[in-house]
């Protein structure tokens, strides 16, 4: 017994030695780091575990897309026409910009009904005449290719970047990118049975409709054909047309276009846009007026000036800043900036069957200026945008008129990415309700500049200071502290 007494008691002082103590404790926190270590090393290992930490999300999908690919019903391919270990490259767009496109393109290929492929046309000559057989997408390497059966869409290295140029130095530049936009976009078209297609008039001095070229990139990615019409040579709105569009015409509609137009509206249920710039040498409209004045419309021939502080540019009364609100047309507040637009009169005859929306409105600090001595000087607020529904003829007729139309021609764009990208939203969502459609496909491009934090003087002397001296003092404290404490073990 008292061999067995003493050997417990030696165990005991053994397991109650302080340095055993110590150093069992190091023993298992050494064991649980090289324990985590070992995890983490296993989980970069699976390919399939990835983790976007850049500040804008560059490599990942929003929730349109997200929403977009599980909705997909039938097989998308996307063709990649170059080497996957070879990332094309352009004036613009170097490899590296390239490779960062096709880390976007990965997030798509784990959606069951998207599948990508890499082709090689100097591997695979023959490849591209299968896909193109006729020639009309002039493919060459390094394009992409979005097809559902026999339907194609065609992207270029250039179509998944934002490319800026510098208007002093005229050297462009790759400022952010717009993959995700371009190939949710061309998903969205390729899976669509029908594309409406969208007429942009001409005959009248208006806008050409390669004004419009950053526009009609939106349009297509929103599954729309765009087309030019004059309507001088036809006898009637060609039967396909979902939409007319009227863009800053500075010449009247012929009478024939009026009558041509009210058939149009009021037995076929047509759908049209008007955008009417200022002009200081443009007559008065009064055809188009009386096109409009079948919906209770006219556009003033005038200029409207801002005199509230609050909602102009600095030293410009003609730049306004809008707030559009939530309405029918609207599904969200749009803060926008028109320069030097003209106002929408919404006429006082009353109509049961005709429903007016205002959609841009001044402030009551604002003023129409008449461009004819005959016109009268109007005090706000002014109306620059109304929507409008006529459910008076035998099919239901939609217009929206707007007194600016250069808002959302390729100038727009040029004095600001951000502004246009508001300005194109707005006028898809204005197409959307004309068409009666709700699914606006609106992917923001994102941008390659960093955060920045910007500190004060005094933040900085004080950050300076708290690196100095507090940080050291609190290091040698906490080194003092465990030197007491362990002294006395």
């Amino acid at each position: 017994m008292k061999l067995l007494d003493g050997i417990a008691r030696a165990i005991l002082r053994f397991f109650r030695n302080k340095n055993l103590k110590y150093g069992v404790n190091s023993i298992v926190v050494t064991a649980i780091v090289v324990a985590l270590l070992v995890v983490l090393n296993l989980l970069v290992g699976i390919p399939q575990i990835k983790f976007d930490l850049t500040p804008n999300r560059l490599y990942s999908i929003g929730d349109t897309t997200k929403e977009l690919l599980s909705g997909l019903t039938e097989q998308i391919e996307v063709v990649a026409l170059f080497d996957e270990l070879q990332p094309p490259s352009t004036y613009y767009v170097s490899a590296a910009d390239a490779e960062d496109a096709l880390k976007m393109l990965d997030s798509y290929t784990s959606y069951p009904n998207v599948k990508l492929t890499y082709v090689d046309p100097d591997k695979n000559p023959g490849f591209m005449q299968e896909l193109d057989p006729d020639g009309t997408l002039a493919l060459a390497k390094g394009n992409f290719v979005v097809r559902r059966g026999n339907k194609t869409k065609k992207l270029v290295l250039n179509d998944l970047f934002e490319i800026q140029t510098n208007e002093q130095t005229y050297e462009s530049q790759v400022v952010g990118m717009k993959a995700e936009e371009a190939l949710s976009g061309a998903i969205q078209y390729v899976a669509a049975h029908e594309t409406p297609i969208v007429y942009f008039i001409e005959g009248h001095d208006e806008l050409a409709l390669s004004d419009f070229a950053s526009l009609q990139s939106y349009l297509l990615n929103n599954n729309y054909l765009v087309e030019s019409l004059s309507l001088r040579s036809l006898e009637a709105v060609p039967a396909d047309a979902e939409l007319l569009v009227f863009t800053s015409p500075k010449l009247d509609l012929f009478q024939s276009e009026v009558a041509m137009l009210h058939d149009y509206f009021f037995n076929e249920g047509g759908k049209a846009m008007f955008l009417f710039d200022y002009s200081e040498y443009a007559a008065d409209l009064e055809n188009f007026n009386r096109v409009l004045g079948e919906f209770n419309l006219a556009i003033n021939n005038d200029k409207v000036r801002s005199d509230d502080d609050n909602y102009h540019a600095p030293e410009d009364p003609y730049t306004i800043f809008f707030e559009s609100g939530r309405n029918v047309v609207f599904s969200e507040a749009i803060l926008t900036i028109l320069s030097n637009s003209r106002s929408v009169s919404r006429l006082m005859n009353t109509k049961e069957w005709i429903t007016q929306t205002s959609l841009l409105t001044t402030s009551a600090l604002s003023t129409s200026e008449p461009l004819t001595a005959s016109g009268t000087e109007k005090g706000g607020p002014l109306d620059i945008a109304v929507a409008v529904e006529n459910t008076g003829g035998m099919a239901a007729s939609k217009i929206i008129a707007i007194g600016n139309g250069s808002f959302i021609a390729d100038s727009a764009a040029r004095l600001g990415a951000q502004i246009y990208q508001v300005n194109a939203r707005m006028f898809l969502y204005s197409l959307r309700w004309l068409l009666g459609e709700q699914d606006t496909l609106t992917i923001e491009p994102k941008d390659y500049s960093m955060p920045q934090l910007t500190i004060t003087a005094s933040q900085t002397n004080a950050v300076a200071i708290g690196v100095v001296f507090v940080l050291p003092l609190l290091i040698m404290g906490a080194g003092l502290v465990v030197y007491l404490k362990r002294r006395h073990l």
